[in-house]
């Protein structure tokens, strides 16, 4: 007679998962999701996404180690059952955005997002993001720009005043305006000039005193 030797009960058979004892030998298999090397011991990665159904994927089939994950193209959702794509009446829902952050325009094979006037579309298609006019170019300002939320704002150094464009800057006339001299007052570009009258001298604080 002979006794079968269980080849299982001494370090798994040398199976890497589940070793299964049968008559004078013994074999090892795998958990779903893996295949058994070619070593008949080892499981590797089984890629699902090549079995010649796509995974059962409706649209894109995505592998990771030891499963699967199906996705689905711009315009459509993935269904309860984790396989199928079904199209989610674009940009009906969502107060008329759709899966979109701003905009959602409908298109024939399904939709399209965009953004409002200051922002850009992200790498993702959906989601916007502030656009930085003030690195644009040719510069929108004359002088300075401070960017804002969906925006920008010129404004201009000392000694000029932002025009009604917003954009370009001119000389602000202090002597006019502003009468920041007690004697006589010269306009620059840009600044003034105090004076003083004969028998008077400018101080350094900007008054004239006498001599």
């Amino acid at each position: 007679f002979f006794t079968d030797v269980r080849e299982c009960d001494e370090g798994n058979g040398g199976c890497s998962y589940t070793c299964h004892n049968i008559p004078g030998s013994f074999k090892c298999s795998c958990p779903s999701g893996l295949q058994l090397a070619s070593n008949g011991l080892d499981c590797e990665d089984a890629n699902e996404c090549l079995d010649g159904n796509n995974g059962g994927c409706g649209h894109e089939c995505s592998n990771v180690f030891g499963s699967f994950v199906c996705k689905c193209r711009p315009g459509f959702r993935l269904d309860v059952d984790a396989r199928s794509c079904n199209d989610f009446e674009n940009c009906a829902l969502n107060d008329g955005r759709g899966d979109c952050q701003q905009i959602c325009n409908e298109i024939d094979n399904g939709r399209e997002c965009s953004c409002y006037h200051g922002y850009q579309l992200t790498r993702n298609g959906v989601n916007c993001t502030d656009t930085n006019e003030c690195l644009e170019e040719p510069r929108r300002c004359h002088q300075f720009c401070n960017n804002t939320e969906g925006s920008y704002r010129c404004f201009c150094d000392v000694g000029f005043v932002l025009d009604a464009n917003d954009v370009t800057c001119s000389d602000y006339d202090e002597c006019m305006y502003v009468q920041p001299c007690e004697h006589t007052c010269k306009n620059t570009f840009g600044s003034y000039q105090c004076g003083c009258l004969q028998g008077y001298r400018l101080h350094p604080n900007g008054s004239c005193v006498g001599w």
